[in-house]
């Protein structure tokens, strides 16, 4: 028994070594993407070869899409509006939400209206690693919405997730310059 101890002893340590090693390196960036539950949604969290000034442009820069539009600008109050056309049973929806700066550590977001979600928010981390030369990039997203449906929560938070993989895949893309056939980020939910 004493053995089977400390040999799982001894497996735990290797593997927060690993872990450790993993996040530990600028040289070599993480293309994983790991999932908490937080406050009702999910935390995503990817290692962006990139300073926190060039991930923080990045956001702002993917503000402007097909899918998302700034409104108007204020300060450090940004109001955008977002279109999604394939949701799951519902379809197409427009949601409205106010992103606040703080410049290159956080960006925050809250829904201002919308008629499909009556929740839309969370924010962006950013936490500078190796010296400023990489970036630790956390996204946190809680959406709920007016679906009434068994299983809506499943669905919502199969979409939270999925949106959460592109979003972070996105800025990695951006910082990193790494194309369409490089690497992409791939998630493990925990």
């Amino acid at each position: 028994m004493r053995s089977f101890g400390l040999r799982r002893t001894l497996l735990n340590i290797v593997a927060s070594s690993l872990v450790i090693i993993s996040f530990s390196g600028a040289a070599q960036a993480r293309t994983e993407c790991q999932f908490e539950e937080s406050d009702g949604g999910f935390t995503g969290t990817v290692l962006v070869r990139g300073t926190p000034q060039e991930v923080f442009t990045a956001i702002k820069d993917s503000r402007s899409s097909e899918r998302r539009k700034v409104l108007s600008v204020s300060g450090n109050s940004v109001l955008l509006e977002e279109k999604f056309n394939d949701l799951p049973v519902i379809g197409q929806a427009r949601c409205r939400y106010r992103e606040v700066e703080v410049p290159h550590q956080r960006i925050d977001y809250q829904i201002v209206d919308s008629k499909q979600f009556k929740r839309f928010d969370g924010k962006w981390e950013l936490c500078p690693v190796s010296g400023g030369k990489a970036t630790i990039l956390k996204l946190t997203s809680c959406v709920d919405t007016y679906l009434k449906v068994p299983f809506s929560k499943r669905i919502t938070d199969h979409g939270n997730k999925k949106d959460i993989r592109r979003r972070l895949s996105d800025i990695k893309v951006r910082v990193e310059g790494v194309g369409p056939s490089g690497r992409q980020i791939s998630c493990a939910t925990h």
